[in-house]
């Protein structure tokens, strides 16, 4: 299967982390796979060491079902398998060429139970906004070494800053002589940052400039933000207080309850109109779209809104599209309107 053939949702793996579940070992993540697998479009998991148990966790789910080499070489390069390296905790990263190496190999065993006659579909280098450019192109060496040596498909890099993503896939480029081959954005193709919704981006700067063969956009509810849980906003979570003001409903404030008015108003739930959103945005675009699930009911969701949005042709209904201008114009007069924070080296922009 090439790169062109992974279908339109990835499975991310952020979710099974206790940064966003108490307990990620109770997620039925079996009958998840299965249910995604099965749905037609579907074919690929995004994980990493970074979030947790997610690599073992994923491991069981492919060893079990035999999507690995050994147990079924069909089976196995039918499905995407997708992870990083790099970032190792919160505050810890190591982008030296002997630990990218390691981590691969590591990536592998706990995927697919053996090193040998295994290999990775796609591996992008984890949050690059928190290293030097040096740095990065050490790790991406690595990178590039372990895929001439058929340990890797295809490889690329992740974070949050699409300029710097952008700088590193050019570096690279001119270092290197050729391209990489996908990258991986977050929490800019969202309600309240669509930034990555831009043909000067995507078209001329990805594409053409940067050679990508295809363009993730993960946390399209931005790290849970616009999940509307009732427990509010995750307490790791970077963004500032007027943003927190808008979309923490664990916090009374003017404008969380204006919001909530104009959500009624419509007959609409904030995460599920989020999710919509992403998924018209990222086929006008030719992203693919990375959701992170915490249990079956969110995957229906998910399946059930992909589908009736492509029954109709990826398009909003004149509610969907009044309800988000509305939530659009209340976002640009608080300032909270691509509002960015700050990570890494990159500092955030209003």
């Amino acid at each position: 299967m090439e790169i062109s053939d992974i279908l339109p949702i990835t499975l991310g793996g952020a979710t099974l982390n206790v940064q966003y579940n108490d307990d990620p070992q109770s997620i039925p993540l079996l009958e998840m796979v299965e249910r995604a697998f099965s749905s037609g479009i579907c074919n690929s998991i995004d994980t990493s060491p970074y979030y947790g148990d997610s690599e073992m966790l994923y491991g069981k789910v492919l060893q079990h079902l035999n999507y690995t080499n050994n147990a079924n070489s069909l089976k196995r390069k039918s499905i995407f398998v997708i992870t990083k390296c790099g970032r190792i905790r919160e505050n810890e990263f190591d982008y030296t060429y002997d630990a990218i190496i390691s981590s691969i190999k590591r990536s592998i065993r706990r995927l697919f139970g053996q090193e040998q006659s295994e290999f990775l579909d796609l591996v992008y280098l984890h949050d690059i906004e928190f290293q030097t450019m040096d740095q990065r192109m050490e790790a991406l060496k690595a990178l590039k070494d372990l895929k001439t040596q058929g340990l890797i498909r295809f490889i690329g890099c992740s974070g949050y800053p699409i300029s710097f993503i952008y700088e590193t896939c050019i570096e690279f480029k001119k270092r290197f002589g050729e391209s990489l081959d996908g990258t991986l954005s977050y929490s800019n193709g969202c309600l309240q940052n669509d930034t990555l919704f831009d043909n000067e981006v995507i078209d001329q700067r990805f594409f053409k400039e940067c050679g990508l063969k295809v363009v993730s956009n993960g946390s399209i509810l931005s790290m849970s933000m616009l999940s509307q849980h009732a427990l509010g906003i995750k307490p790791f979570h970077p963004c500032q207080k007027i943003i927190r003001e808008m979309f923490d409903f664990n916090v009374k404030s003017s404008l969380n309850q204006q919001l909530l008015q104009i959500l009624d108003k419509y007959h609409q739930r904030l995460p599920l109109l989020a999710t919509k959103f992403a998924i018209i945005k990222n086929f006008q675009y030719n992203l693919l779209t990375v959701v992170g699930i915490s249990n079956l009911e969110e995957w229906n969701d998910c399946e059930s809104i992909y589908k009736n949005t492509m029954s109709n042709d990826f398009k909003f209904s004149t509610n969907e599209e009044l309800c988000i201008k509305e939530i659009d114009d209340l976002m640009i007069s608080n300032g909270i309107k691509n509002l960015t924070w700050n990570s890494g080296y990159y500092k955030g922009k209003d």
